[in-house]
């Protein structure tokens, strides 16, 4: 790989920590979203969504149980993408539960225990993915 490249490519994860905040939707009134109607269709994928951001800790745990975590750089990033990711999860869900359609508290844990994906497991297999997104999508 070229250098000029090579400087395309690099990651400013200092700026990236230095910038690094939860999602902030403090101008938005939530008590107003049950005015306007969402279709099951969008609830379905709202869920989705927010299972995907969820379950951001369930794939950090995996990662860091690689060589990952010797590399500072990647530490601090996945710290970082954590924060935000639990955040974005964490509006959606208010979100969700402002327009009618309440994610139960416990939806993480619900969805991993539906899949064959189990605590303390390393072995995130193709089928185990694929059956986690069937579930949080509402397919099974």
């Amino acid at each position: 790989m070229s250098e000029a490249l090579q400087t395309q490519l690099q990651f400013d994860v200092d700026k990236y920590i230095k910038n690094s905040k939860k999602v902030d939707i403090s101008d938005i009134d939530l008590s107003e979203a049950a005015r306007y109607p969402v279709t099951d269709e969008e609830i379905r994928a709202l869920t989705y969504m927010c299972d995907i951001e969820s379950h951001t800790i369930v794939y950090l745990r995996a990662i860091l149980n690689t060589c990952a975590i010797e590399d500072p750089q990647t530490t601090s990033f996945l710290s970082c993408w954590a924060y935000e990711e639990f955040f974005h999860g964490h509006t959606l869900r208010r979100f969700l539960d402002a327009v009618g359609a309440p994610v139960s508290a416990t939806r993480t844990v619900e969805v991993q225990q539906a899949t064959s994906f189990k605590s303390g497991s390393k072995n995130w297999d193709r089928r185990s993915y694929a059956a986690s997104l069937r579930i949080s999508m509402g397919l099974t």
